[in-house]
């Protein structure tokens, strides 16, 4: 066998709940406002209203402000600073501020209101407005969908309404940036015999002070929250093992681009230049990480790992020993964080499936992980990929055109989207002239009942104009979602983190026959030098690839913290009951532990409410 690692053949993660698509409530007739001053007056005497609920504490009012039929209130850390909760109708949410209180004092209009609707037809009108939240802590920003309650006399009411956590009154982002920015980048008592380059390599090794926070990973998502920390004012040292930053982005098989377009994988605070390309290569996207990790002066110690930790529960803190090879020479650190970010990635240990036979094959055996690039070494060879989400395709593609002869196995149905089709869909969000907190607060906006039966609507609409590139799948026998409700990748990626492709060329080889498809059949065992199926057919391979995906994020928490932590943390990824995200961006189930994971849009919103969360604990805000 070849050089794949056969001790990770196991996997076991807690699955995610299947949220239910909500149907859509019935639409009004009656009159809709045409004027913006109607809109307007309309938006600001609901709210009138429901600050009178906040005032009077009167919570029980507010089953005449919700949506009879279907209703939902997102809150991230505005109703309770501990929190990330979906609540589903009146009942649910007086339920729980009954029990647990609301920090929430007033709400206004952050902007005018427009009209809009809720469903993709257009038939369900709404009155949607960005909204300013006041807490007991800070401020916080959302977005209200009005619609008219057909079952009250067509009384206005909440249908969704998003609240999040924007500032800290003990410590505003405005008050650092912007108009208020710093004169100077050195503090007034430095030394006048040293520059910032001398300031800036002190502050790197940590001489002046020990991080508060560890956040373990230099990945889009790691930088994204020290970024957020070191703008809060919290002391954040940054390790990662590899040599160098972006090295995440760079050592992977070499023509992986994103798949999700330039606008929807922004930066906090530094966006790309105007020439940047729509899909970024994972070269250039690792040289800008690296670039954004200067600009924004982050500490990072890469070459880095945690040799020990251990959790004082008494003290409130860490003791982390830290390996680093400077040079060939491991060098021993301890500091006595009170936090620790995990941002190692979405995955944990490639998931190798246990196949009969596995031993007797006489090619290479490798993981989808080990895999950089094709040569033209693969020319005339037989090679089997076993798997049909994302890495799969883009091996598939890269083998094939360097001259192998490429079957894909397919066990099920893969959900398929054109990156144009992909690209649409949130074209209205993303785009060249939308703020990006604007398209991210929409965005997270839509609790996922609503968001799955949007989806849907988006779905059905891509699969029509999709149809020349689904149809030339299906005659080749890769097996389709059958409708009429189709998935949307995101909602897929948040309770899956796969199980679809974004097309960016293999569909057309397959299609055409150069890669064959063996869908549906399960894997009987191996020989020496093929795949035999259960249905008897056999497939003769010189290679095989493992596109089988990952372990979970808990077994990479396990490798490097250990049973007591990984123990406690909660499941990672996926949706709990409410179709929120679980254990990630906010309180993981061990004290002063956390997990900083996902995409682009999720790391760069999300960030923000995990150093609040953070910078509350240390200013005295919040408990541990």
């Amino acid at each position: 066998m070849g050089s794949v690692d056969t001790s990770n053949r196991t996997w076991s993660e807690s699955p995610s709940w299947d949220i239910p698509a909500v149907e859509y409530p019935k639409a009004s007739e009656a009159p809709f406002p045409t004027q913006q001053s109607e809109l307007k007056a309309t938006a600001e005497v609901f709210l009138e209203t429901l600050n009178r609920i906040f005032e009077n504490k009167d919570y029980s009012r507010l089953q005449h402000l919700m949506n009879i039929e279907s209703s939902f209130w997102r809150d991230h850390l505005c109703i309770n600073d501990r929190k990330f909760q979906t609540l589903s109708g009146a009942k649910e949410v007086i339920s729980l501020i009954e029990e647990g209180g609301c920090a929430i004092e007033n709400i206004t209009l952050d902007r005018e209101p427009k009209a809009a609707s809720i469903d993709l037809a257009g038939s369900i009108k709404c009155i949607q407005s960005f909204i300013a939240i006041r807490t007991k802590i800070g401020t916080g920003k959302g977005l209200l969908k009005l619609i008219q309650d057909v079952n009250d006399g067509n009384r206005w009411k909440i249908y969704t309404i998003y609240t999040g956590l924007w500032e800290l009154d003990c410590f505003p982002e405005t008050s650092v940036t912007g108009i208020q920015r710093p004169s100077h980048s050195t503090p007034e008592d430095l030394h006048r015999d040293k520059n910032w380059q001398d300031y800036t390599e002190e502050k790197h090794k940590c001489l002046d002070e020990e991080p508060a926070v560890l956040i373990v990973g230099a990945g889009h998502c790691g930088m994204m929250t020290a970024t957020r920390l070191g703008i809060l004012g919290v002391k954040t040292l940054v390790i990662d093992t590899q040599k160098r930053t972006g090295d995440s982005w760079r050592t992977r098989y070499r023509h992986l681009c994103l798949h999700d377009g330039c606008w929807m994988n922004q930066m906090p605070y530094l966006n790309y230049p105007p020439n940047w390309p729509v899909y970024c290569p994972k070269d250039k996207m690792g040289d800008f990480l690296e670039s954004y990790a200067s600009i924004m002066e982050l500490n990072i110690w890469n070459s880095t790992s945690v040799a020990e930790s251990t959790w004082d529960d008494e003290g409130k803190r860490w003791t982390v020993v830290l390996e680093s090879n400077r040079d060939g020479k491991i060098v021993k650190t301890t500091f006595h964080p009170r936090h620790i970010i995990q941002s190692t990635g979405l995955n944990g240990a490639p998931r190798i499936p246990d196949f009969h036979g596995m031993d007797d094959f006489e090619g290479a055996i490798i993981h989808s992980s080990g895999f950089y690039g094709a040569t033209d070494t693969y020319t005339g060879k037989n090679v089997i990929v076993i798997g049909s989400g994302n890495s799969a395709h883009d091996i598939a593609y890269d083998i094939c055109k360097h001259g192998a002869k490429v079957t894909m196995v397919q066990r099920g149905t893969t959900f398929v989207k054109t990156a144009s089709s992909n690209l649409r869909d949130v074209s209205s969000l993303y785009n060249e002239h939308t703020p990006i907190n604007d398209s991210d607060i929409t965005l997270v906006s839509s609790p996922i009942p609503v968001a799955k039966r949007f989806g849907y609507d988006l779905g059905a609409v891509s699969v029509k104009l999709d149809e020349p590139t689904l149809s030339g799948l299906t005659k080749a026998g890769f097996s389709l979602p059958k409708g009429p409700d189709y998935p949307h990748v995101l909602v897929l990626g948040s309770q899956r983190g796969g199980g679809f492709y974004v097309d960016i060329g293999c569909s057309q080889l397959i299609a055409e026959g150069n890669i064959k498809v063996k869908q549906g059949q399960e894997i009987r065992h191996f020989t020496k030098n093929s795949i035999v199926f259960a249905d008897g057919s056999e497939v003769e391979a010189d290679e095989i690839i493992l596109a089988t995906g990952y372990t979970g994020v808990r077994q990479r928490t396990r490798q490097i913290f250990g049973d007591a932590v990984a123990d406690k943390v909660d499941p990672i990824w996926g949706f709990d009951q409410q179709g929120e995200q679980r254990g990630v961006w906010r309180r993981s189930g061990h004290p002063g532990f956390w997990v900083a994971t996902g995409n682009f849009w999720l790391g760069r919103h999300y960030s923000r409410l995990l150093s609040l969360q953070i910078k509350a604990i240390e200013s005295g805000i919040s408990e541990l």
